[in-house]
């Protein structure tokens, strides 16, 4: 009864509560580019932020396929392999397809439009918020990953007594929430650069690079799904 038990709340909580929440965000996030870019840039501004979660999608297929593991590997590394290689796809055919959607003489009298041309916004934008998901899942491996410091020191600590493990794993735990803030807010701040100092292609801008982030969102639910599934068998 017990194990039934864990199996029904690990594929309600984890996988299916995950993904639902992940949707949303997911959801949320293409209207507010929509709405922005169809604001920023007419037409094509509105269509764009479908072309990149739907490339998103397509390669995120691929990195399942991809997560093939080695003889002697260890299952995260594959896993890691998997999501970097996906994320370096879709870097590539976004900024193939901003430069081939999207103008590359100018905004269509927008008033305050930035000199960069919107191919060049919509793929830096984009590739920021790529690089943001492989720098969180970075983070995320070194503050859970047992081979790393910080475990360790957590594990240490419980030679002294359950009040040092408490107090090391929050410690550890605000830390890793300190450096990713500064990750993402680095990320916003990068693409609001991009615009040049056009509040409506900053706020385009940085909605992309959302979109960029939740290109991965497909390898990230199923990477999060093993722990669940190993955990159960």
């Amino acid at each position: 009864a017990a194990t039934i038990a864990d199996n029904v709340g690990d594929n309600v909580g984890d996988c299916a509560g995950m993904a639902a929440d992940l949707f949303e965000s997911y959801a949320v996030t293409l209207v507010a580019a929509l709405i922005l870019g169809s604001h920023a840039l007419g037409e094509k501004g509105l269509v764009f932020p479908l072309i990149v979660p739907a490339i998103g999608a397509l390669t995120a297929v691929l990195g399942v396929y991809l997560c093939r593991p080695r003889a002697g590997e260890n299952g995260l590394t594959t896993i890691n392999r998997a999501f970097y290689i996906s994320a370096a796809v879709s870097a590539v055919i976004c900024v193939v397809a901003s430069f081939v959607f999207l103008p590359t003489d100018g905004w269509g009298g927008l008033a305050d439009a930035p000199t960069l041309s919107p191919a060049v916004v919509a793929s830096a934008s984009v590739l920021i918020g790529i690089v943001l998901a492989a720098i969180i899942l970075a983070l995320t491996g070194y503050y859970t990953g047992t081979d790393h410091r910080p475990v360790k020191d957590v594990g240490a600590t419980s030679l002294t007594g359950a009040a040092t493990v408490i107090l090391s794993g929050l410690s550890v735990g605000f830390e890793s929430a300190v450096y990713t803030t500064l990750v993402i807010g680095t990320a916003v701040f990068g693409a609001f650069l991009v615009a040049g100092g056009s509040l409506s292609v900053a706020l385009f801008a940085v909605a992309l690079a959302g979109c960029g982030l939740l290109t991965t969102v497909g390898v990230i639910v199923a990477m999060d799904t093993f722990g669940p599934v190993s955990d159960n068998a």
